[in-house]
C-alpha cells in the first residue's frame, strides 16, 4: 500500500456521499482537487506526506523545523518534516492508566518529575492517519500558535519517540469514536450522560474551536480529523475545551488557489457536523432545548 500516485480518477466525483478518506503517505504529486471540489459531504481527509504539499507557510511558525526530501524521481519522492523537540527521559509501564487509544497508538497518564503528563506511544512506523513524525511535528507547531484550545506539547521520549503532552486533569472526550453502525459519525451514548452542557456552554465551545481553526488555517495547518472524540472538555464546564490528536494533520500552501480554499471548506464542514451533533445530543435530546446553535 501507500503507493497511490495522482491524479485521482475523475470518477470519484460520483462519490457524492463520501465523508472520510485516508490518503496519507502516498505519491500524490498534484492536489486531490477532485475530492475537495466535487464532494460536498467530505469533512475528514488525511493527505499528509504527499509530494504535492507545500509546507512553507506552516514551517514559518517554527524556525527549528527542517524539511528533507527523499531521493528518486518526482513521481515517487515525498517530503518528510521533522521538528526539534525536547527529549525527555520517561519510563512507561503497562500499568500506567490508558487515557485513550486509536489507530495511531495508545495515550497513557504517566508520572514525570512529580507531575502527570499524557504520553502517546505509536503502534508502528505508519498508521492509517500517517506517520508518527508528522503528528509530532504538527502537534508541536500547533501548540506554538498560543491557542487556548490546543493541547500543549512538552517533548518526546528518548527511546520510542512517544509524544509527551500536558495532562488535562478532569477532562473527558466530547464523544466516543465512530462504530461499525455509525460509520463516519461519533458515538455520544456514554458522554451525553456525564457531560453537562447548556446552550451558552455550547456557544462558547464552538466559538473557541472556530477561533482555533481560523488561526491554524491562517498558518497553513489543517487538523484533518475534527471529531468530538478528538476534543476534550471538562464534564461540568464543557466550554473549557482542548483540541487534540494531530495524526491526520497536514500543512498546506494557503496561497495555492488550486486547493487551499477547498481545504478550509472541508474543515468547516467537519465543524458544521460537530455543531449538528452537539445540538442533537446535548441540547435537543438531553436538555430539550430546540433553539439552533447556528
Amino acid at each position: 500500500g501507500h503507493r497511490l500516485a495522482g491524479p485521482l480518477p475523475e470518477s470519484l466525483q460520483r462519490c457524492r456521499a463520501l465523508e472520510l478518506i485516508r490518503l496519507s503517505s502516498n505519491r500524490l504529486t498534484a492536489p486531490p482537487v477532485v475530492l475537495w471540489k466535487y464532494l460536498p459531504r467530505l469533512a475528514w481527509a488525511a493527505v499528509a506526506d504527499n509530494p504535492f504539499l507545500n509546507h512553507s507557510a506552516a514551517l514559518a511558525v517554527n524556525p527549528t523545523t527542517t524539511t528533507t526530501t527523499d531521493g528518486g524521481d518526482s513521481s515517487s519522492s515525498s517530503t518528510t518534516t521533522t521538528t526539534s523537540l525536547p527529549t525527555l527521559d520517561i519510563t512507561v509501564s503497562e500499568d500506567d492508566p490508558i487515557l485513550g487509544q486509536g489507530a495511531g497508538g495508545v495515550t497513557r497518564k504517566v508520572l514525570y518529575q512529580g507531575q502527570y503528563v499524557a504520553l502517546k506511544e505509536y503502534g508502528g512506523a505508519m498508521t492509517s492517519d500517517g506517520l508518527p513524525e508528522s503528528e509530532r511535528h504538527w502537534a508541536t507547531v500547533a501548540s506554538q500558535l498560543q491557542c487556548d484550545a490546543v493541547v500543549q506539547v512538552l517533548g518526546q521520549t528518548a527511546t520510542s519517540g512517544a509524544l509527551v503532552m500536558e495532562y488535562l486533569d478532569g477532562y473527558t472526550a466530547l464523544a466516543g469514536p465512530p462504530s461499525l453502525q455509525s460509520c463516519s459519525r461519533d458515538v455520544y451514548d456514554e458522554t451525553v450522560d456525564r457531560i453537562v452542557m447548556t446552550t451558552a456552554d455550547a456557544h462558547v465551545l464552538i466559538s473557541k474551536l472556530l477561533q482555533t481553526l481560523s488561526r491554524l488555517h491562517a498558518a497553513g495547518i489543517c487538523h484533518g480529523d475534527l471529531y468530538g472524540h478528538n476534543i476534550l472538555v471538562r464534564p461540568h464546564q464543557p466550554s473549557q475545551v482542548r483540541l487534540t490528536d494531530w495524526g491526520a494533520a497536514f500543512g498546506y500552501d494557503v496561497h495555492d488557489a488550486r486547493y487551499a480554499p477547498y481545504v478550509r471548506w472541508m474543515e468547516l464542514r467537519a465543524l458544521a457536523v460537530l455543531v449538528e451533533e452537539v445540538q442533537e445530543h446535548f441540547l435537543t435530546h438531553k436538555n430539550r432545548e430546540p433553539s439552533p446553535l447556528l
